[in-house]
């Protein structure tokens, strides 16, 4: 997992470059390594196994730093807090889209996030909340809207990116929530 706070890489121009080289090499490296059947009258490799890749994943919640771990040299977003004001799924499935493609590019295959919690309005900004990583605050919204956004992200990919949802339910008000 790719984390800027683990600082195994640094935001420059060549970022991008240096996270695609990361990843691809890493790709090959389990592509080309030999998968041993545990035969233990054999010591030949299992060629005919299917290819299952690494996952090469990134936080990435949408609402620029700290939220999102590489950012020199792609499209900043908006927010999904902007995204929710919107109240347009199409906007939110276009900038999912954006995002896919824009880490697919580099080899990330599994983003971990966005939120799918609700904001805590009888808290803003206090004691778990999430600020303008959540979609709002309405159910409804938020589903439709990260319904869109994961959409998008698969589309940009070409369905080669994994979307592990945050926080649902969990720091924000998605448990209490009026049915």
């Amino acid at each position: 997992l790719l984390v800027a706070d683990h600082n195994n890489f640094a935001s420059t121009e060549l970022l991008p470059q240096e996270v695609n080289n990361i990843a691809t090499q890493l790709q090959k490296y389990v592509l080309e390594k030999p998968i041993h059947t545990g035969d233990s009258t054999s010591d030949r490799a299992d060629t005919s196994s299917s290819h299952i890749p690494l996952f090469i994943g990134l936080e990435h919640d949408g609402s620029g730093p700290p939220h999102l771990q590489v950012t020199s040299g792609l499209t900043p977003p908006p927010s999904s807090m902007a995204l929710g004001a919107s109240w347009n799924p199409a906007l939110a499935e276009e900038v999912g889209r954006m995002i896919g493609y824009e880490l697919s590019t580099l080899g990330i295959n599994l983003i971990i996030g966005p939120s799918a919690d609700l904001t805590e309005l009888s808290h803003p900004l206090g004691t778990g909340d999430l600020g303008v990583q959540t979609f709002g605050s309405e159910p409804y919204w938020v589903t439709k809207l990260l319904m869109a956004y994961v959409a998008g992200i698969h589309s940009g990919s070409s369905k080669r990116m994994i979307v592990t949802l945050r926080h649902f339910p969990g720091l924000g008000g998605a448990d209490r929530a009026a049915a």
